[in-house]
């Protein structure tokens, strides 16, 4: 590795742990996230809730609607879609 590529990778790692940080101004904002139960689907869910956001998820898997409600009671399932 190259003097200038650990740069690049230091700086990128920086800016990554500033975005984690970062007020989105979202605190009451409403956001539907589909196929939120898991996966990429449920983080981006996390994420907006750690923001303030009122967040409802919907997902095929009924199973794992009622997981991902009962690791974060705040979120709210959408149903009959």
């Amino acid at each position: 590795m190259e003097k200038s590529d650990t740069l690049t990778t230091s700086r990128s790692f920086k800016d990554a742990n500033r975005e984690k940080n970062m007020d989105l101004k979202l605190r009451g904002s409403r956001v539907i996230v589909t196929a939120g139960a898991n996966g990429i689907g449920l983080k981006i869910a996390e994420r907006f809730l750690s923001e303030g956001a009122f967040v409802y998820i919907c997902d095929v898997d009924e199973s794992a609607l009622g997981l991902a409600k009962k690791k974060h009671p705040s979120l709210m399932k959408l149903d009959g879609l």
